[in-house]
């Protein structure tokens, strides 16, 4: 069973909240509700603010999100970077990170920057930036310890370092790990870049495509090898995602034609000695490939939670899953990590479930080659010029419908209350030409308020009084 409320799926949060008279009694009750709804979890600071506080301030920020044209919310930030002479360098596309704290890969191939931004300093002067070694490549970070994870191309080294200073974490009880080993048969001179590195807790995950013992789970403060996983001639493994006790892959069935699916193996509590025994829970089948499509999505890894003086922060609830490099495929973590699969005992095979069952009502597609996420953090993907909420809860209720304030109204409609969306998407017949291909999950889009071509980069961040937008200019 889930170990929290928050664990539970958002269709289970969201009839809970439906008993009304029992909820509003337990203000504790409805806060979590709420949180888990929204894709958010209780944070580390919890201050000295009592439920109804924190229930009050948390419904305060939804509604900024509802309306994020608020004044001093929109600020413009120059930030330069150094780029080689004759390069050709625009600002790419970030994430959410601490209040004060992100990271941007640049265009010219390994520049990786590190921006602090002082809330009290002068606009002109609010980014510090310190750029790494042109060698380095791969990158995830945990801003909850503080963690950055930084792949060196040259020494094919993992190093974890303090996210707010550049510097050895303190946890980190070792010079890194050794990503690409001699047992892996991989050329000395090869150019190797990992798939993915991601890091939850104390548990590390890297995907290596194309080796064998590709995927590989560590306790990284230990460096110790903990599982690995492999393909094998029937499944091929195209990605990874890590989640709080489990693994998702999604692969190809080789032995079946145009056959996409994902696995789900748990390691909760399953440990034997220095090593982690893995259950295979659950197989998701997404809909046939169109004839002679080979390549297979790839599931994108969540932005990181920012962290902020506030007692709660979004969570990776929302998984991304690309189908191509304009079409991307949303849907809660709950799905494939349901009440039923955690329950589901492994001894008897692992759970299967065709598209019918799970795909159309559980998930959206989003198909367009000039849109694409900044970001995806909690419950919402947010991009340029919109932001999509898939809280149901918000969607059937409107509870986080903007404030008005005495004497004023509101702006336009689809600015302040947004668009809900319900209409079907199909996937694109590039990807499946099934008929069952469609997708019902409804969400909430907000347009942000400045037009297309205002900003040539955007980023977010979360502050304790609530989330800021920032356009630049290069």
């Amino acid at each position: 069973m889930p170990s929290n409320i928050g664990d539970l799926s958002t269709e289970v949060l969201v009839d809970i909240l439906g008993f009304h008279t029992i909820v509003n009694k337990t203000p504790s009750l409805r806060y979590s509700l709420e949180l888990g709804a929204a894709g958010y979890r209780e944070g580390p600071s919890k201050g000295s603010t009592n439920i109804i506080e924190r229930l009050d301030t948390f419904r305060k920020i939804q509604r900024i999100w509802r309306n994020p044209n608020v004044a001093g919310r929109v600020a413009r930030i120059p930030i330069k970077f150094p780029t080689p002479p004759g390069s050709w360098a625009r600002f790419p596309s970030s994430t959410i990170f601490r209040a004060d704290i992100l990271l941007i890969q640049l265009p010219v191939y390994g520049r990786l920057a590190l921006v602090r931004l002082d809330p009290n300093a002068h606009e002109d002067n609010r980014a510090r930036i310190h750029t790494f070694p042109s060698e380095l490549t791969t990158f995830d970070t945990d801003p909850g310890q503080n963690l950055l994870l930084i792949y060196h191309l040259h020494s094919r080294r993992l190093h974890f370092m303090s996210l707010g200073d550049g510097k050895l974490h303190p946890r980190a009880g070792h010079e890194g790990i050794q990503v690409i080993t001699d047992d892996m048969g991989v050329n000395q001179d090869a150019r190797v870049i990992p798939r993915a590195i991601s890091v939850v807790g104390d548990w590390l995950l890297i995907h290596i495509q194309d080796t064998s013992l590709g995927i590989r789970l560590y306790h990284w403060p230990s460096a110790e090898l903990r599982m690995t996983w492999s393909s094998t001639e029937a499944t091929v493994y195209k990605s990874v995602y890590l989640a709080d006790g489990y693994v998702l892959l999604s692969a190809t069935q080789t032995g079946t034609p145009n056959t996409a699916i994902l696995e789900v193996h748990s390691f909760v509590g399953i440990q034997e000695g220095r090593k982690i025994k893995a259950e295979f829970s659950a197989i998701f089948k997404f809909p046939p490939l169109s004839p002679g499509r080979r390549q297979l999505y790839y599931i994108e890894r969540n932005t990181p939670s920012p962290m902020s003086p506030r007692p709660f922060d979004p969570s990776g609830t929302l998984v991304e899953i690309l189908l191509t490099h304009s079409c991307r495929l949303f849907t809660p973590l709950t799905t494939f990590i349901s009440e039923k699969v955690i329950g589901h005992s492994a001894e008897s095979g692992p759970l299967e479930f065709p598209w019918e069952i799970w795909g159309p009502r559980r998930t959206r597609i989003h198909h367009d080659t000039w849109i694409h996420p900044i970001a995806v953090s909690g419950m919402r993907v947010i991009m340029r010029d919109r932001i999509w909420d898939f809280n149901e809860y918000d969607i059937s209720t409107n509870i986080y419908g903007p404030a008005v304030p005495p004497g004023r109204s509101l702006r336009n409609s689809r600015q302040t209350s947004g668009t809900i969306h319900r209409e079907p998407t199909r996937f694109p017949q590039t990807v499946s030409q099934a008929s069952t291909a469609e997708t019902f999950l409804p969400y909430r889009e907000t347009l942000l308020p400045w037009p297309k071509g205002n900003a040539d980069f955007t980023f977010f961040i979360e502050d304790d009084d609530g989330p800021k937008i920032y356009p630049t200019k290069d």
